[in-house]
């Protein structure tokens, strides 16, 4: 087996690029929508404060004569320039504190706004010429006298001002957001690639493990800890897989020790020819077919995919099962009771498999019980019972009764897979099964789970 790279868009490392990718682009659009709406509503408060901050700027550059009022104003040459050229748009003037123009950019003597005015910085529109004009106007001291600045920016060379900020300003965002794009992608690729180096080296190893080494385990070193349950389930899975496989070899090994002592007695008994017991070797044969027959159940019983759950009444089934068997305890001449409840229950178990258990548990208490006595299958409170009259069982067999090929002491019957069919029948299904000594005899027993067992009153 090899390790096969997933496909870019169904890795991880795409799924969590592309989100992080996406959500960057939301977050862009989103500041992008919010500058736009809020744009227009400051477009007056940028104004106000464009206009107080030139108004600071013309008090900075005014020169004055000794004798006190302002004679220069001093300004830069791209200034003066935009003064020079848009002399109906951008406007100063510097007034006295009787509102007379002492300078003026467009060599006007008429104030833009005449006095009085009654605070440091006041602002509002105006139209001048057909334009519309934003007018600021400050007031200032020097050498003990009042002097007024007032000054204008048009709307549309506003609006013009503001369009070149807005595109330069979207041309920053987006290459700011182009860049953070790149570097955070780049950051997230390493990183990916360092957290998911270990995860790699995870699935090569357990690509490697296969039948010869099923002992192997994933390592946890170096993973992320969210990582780690699936590591464990997977080292979980791996133990019962090792499990059912050495499982499967002892099963082979033992079945092929079973089955080679009865197949050189019959190997035996055919080449001494006119020697050959015939009741005999159709004994050793019969003994055989049952062992294969268990052995297919045994398989068949221990894979839960096998099962198919329905409610099913376990009294009908232990009728069946007693009428199935009423030969063999006529033989042994045992009497078979089944104790049968006022009110039916119900259990979710595999009809067939519910079959199985109740027929190895019956014949089993049949062939241990003595000639005319009884075997009871009763259902009492959860419980499946099957009760003989034998001799019971040694304490030290208890442990063992469930084991696979087990067979008690003087045994000469059965493969000694009977009982541990009912304990995989038993397990598939959650239920418990337990054996004890009764005075006399033995009981068998069958705990069903609790929701499994139901009652008339609640059954459907």
């Amino acid at each position: 087996m090899h390790y096969v790279k997933a496909i870019w868009p169904r890795s991880l490392s795409g799924k969590l690029l592309t989100t992080s990718i996406v959500a960057i682009v939301l977050t862009a659009s989103l500041t992008v929508c919010t500058l736009i709406a809020v744009l227009p509503l400051s477009k007056s408060m940028w104004a106000q404060g464009d206009l107080s901050h030139a108004i600071s700027r013309l008090e900075n550059a005014i020169r004055y004569s000794d004798a006190g009022p302002p004679v220069e104003v001093i300004l830069t040459a791209d200034k003066r320039a935009m003064y020079s050229i848009l002399p109906s748009d951008l406007i100063y003037q510097i007034l006295d504190a009787d509102g007379h123009v002492l300078l003026a950019s467009n060599g006007s003597t008429s104030p833009l706004v005449a006095g009085p005015f009654d605070s440091d910085f006041r602002s509002l529109e105006i139209s001048r010429n057909g334009i519309p004009l934003n007018v600021g106007i400050g007031r200032f001291q020097h050498a003990g006298k009042t002097y007024y600045i007032q000054v204008t920016s048009s709307q549309r060379i506003r609006e013009i001002a503001n369009a070149r900020d807005a595109r330069l300003m979207m041309r920053i965002f987006l290459t700011a957001a182009v860049v953070a794009m790149l570097v955070f992608s780049t950051v997230v690729l390493l990183t990916l690639r360092r957290v998911l180096r270990p995860l790699h080296d995870v699935s090569v190893a357990a690509a490697q493990i296969e039948p010869r080494n099923l002992a192997a385990r994933l390592e946890y070193a170096d993973l992320p800890t969210d990582i780690h349950p699936l590591i464990a389930a997977f080292n979980f899975a791996l133990a019962r897989l090792e499990h059912g496989y050495k499982v499967q070899q002892e099963l082979l090994a033992t079945v092929a020790h079973e089955l080679k002592t009865p197949l050189s007695l019959i190997r035996g008994q055919i080449e001494l020819e006119g020697l050959t017991d015939r009741a005999t070797l159709l004994k050793d044969v019969d003994f055989m077919s049952r062992q294969v027959q268990q052995l297919l159940q045994l398989a068949e019983v221990s894979e839960f995919q096998n099962y198919v759950l329905e409610k099913v009444n376990p009294v009908v089934t232990a009728l069946e099962v007693t009428d199935f068997l009423a030969r063999l305890a006529e033989q042994r001449r045992v009497l078979v009771a089944v104790i049968v409840p006022l009110d039916p229950v119900f259990v979710q178990a595999d009809r067939g498999a519910l079959y199985i258990l109740i027929k190895n548990l019956l014949e089993n208490a049949i062939r241990h019980s003595p000639p005319g006595s009884h075997v009871a299958i009763a259902f009492t409170d959860g419980y499946l019972s099957v009760k003989d009259d034998g001799n019971g069982i040694p304490e030290e067999d208890l442990p063992k009764l469930f084991s696979r090929f087990w067979r008690g002491a003087g045994s000469q019957e059965g493969a000694g897979l009977g009982l541990s069919i009912c304990r995989e029948i038993a397990l598939a299904h959650g239920w418990t099964i337990a054996a004890v000594n009764t005075s006399p005899g033995a009981e068998f027993s069958v705990a069903f789970e609790s929701n499994d067992y139901v009652l008339p009153s609640v059954a459907t």
